[in-house]
């Protein structure tokens, strides 16, 4: 499918002061895969899974055969997922569907269901569903993707209007490791190749390089004790940011300290004061100096 509905950045969309933010949103989170269509034509069958741009994906050819285990549909269809290999980084993982040459079949990928349309029975380009997203929803369980546990529903985490909801599990997906989560209109229908408030996302967008020169913890809303880094860039401007994940609380507190090593940041965005906005820990960079910090 050549049209694929754009998604807005929530930040930029929250900037203008434009989201149209009107009902409930389906908040689920956003994986750091690659978004495929897989169709379904009543008169020749589950097609090859393609990419964005429509083109065949060649490390994912071999994919069809899960397609073809699901209960057949009744009518055309059009599956957006998101193509992916778990407790695999994104690198690894780009560089394993970018083959195509010889055995260059992913054989661990999954695919994370996140829309289903019905399409017209003369092109699968013409979009004729006019179901809200929930009743879309609906029918991907009624797919029964159970049939292969290489085929997967994106599961809400919780469907509301209240944006401190969207932040919270923002912040629980991000402080995890995660990449963010997609904001879908629950009562809207899919817009065919349109940017608009009915599908955004809450992404970690751009990478900095920072100084870490002091480590210190706090107390949390919910009472726990947090571990925090205090970073400074090339500028001398401080930038607090938590640890989110267990295991580097456990190596900062008890094996190695990171104060003087150079910090991997991810944010949303970079403000316009030089500020950073939900800044997130990565990783200490042992192969930069204070030299090469941002």
């Amino acid at each position: 499918m050549k049209n694929m509905q754009k998604v807005l950045h929530y930040h930029i969309e929250e900037a203008k002061k434009k989201p149209k933010i009107l009902g409930d949103y389906i908040v689920s989170e956003k994986l750091d895969g690659w978004f495929t269509t897989i169709s379904f034509n009543t008169k020749v069958g589950w097609l090859f899974p393609k990419s964005s741009s429509d083109r065949i994906i060649p490390s994912m050819t071999h994919a069809k055969e899960y397609f073809e285990r699901l209960p057949v549909p009744n009518r055309n269809i059009n599956l957006i997922a998101e193509a992916y290999i778990p407790d695999m980084d994104f690198y690894t993982m780009n560089g394993i569907f970018n083959r195509s040459k010889g055995e260059c079949q992913g054989r661990d990928v999954e695919f994370y269901i996140h829309d289903i349309l019905h399409t017209s029975a003369v092109s699968n380009d013409l979009l004729t569903d006019r179901r809200t997203a929930l009743e879309r929803m609906k029918s991907i369980r009624e797919l029964c993707l159970e049939h292969n546990k290489k085929i997967k529903e994106v599961k809400p985490l919780v469907i509301t209007n209240n944006s401190k909801e969207w932040f919270r599990h923002f912040d629980d997906i991000t402080y995890s490791g995660g990449e963010g989560i997609i904001l879908k209109q629950a009562d809207s229908f899919y817009h065919q190749g349109k940017r608009n408030s009915s599908l955004m996302k809450m992404k970690l967008e751009d990478t900095f390089d920072l100084l870490c020169v002091n480590m210190y913890k706090t107390i949390g809303e919910k009472g726990n004790e947090n571990l925090n880094l205090l970073l400074k860039d090339k500028t001398g401007r401080e930038q607090p940011v938590r640890i989110g994940k267990h295991e580097d609380i456990e190596h900062f507190t008890n094996v190695e300290s990171p104060i003087g090593k150079v910090v991997e940041i991810k944010v949303m965005k970079r403000n316009e004061d030089g500020s950073y906005r939900e800044p997130r820990f990565v990783a200490i960079r042992e192969d930069k100096t204070i030299n090469e910090i941002d």
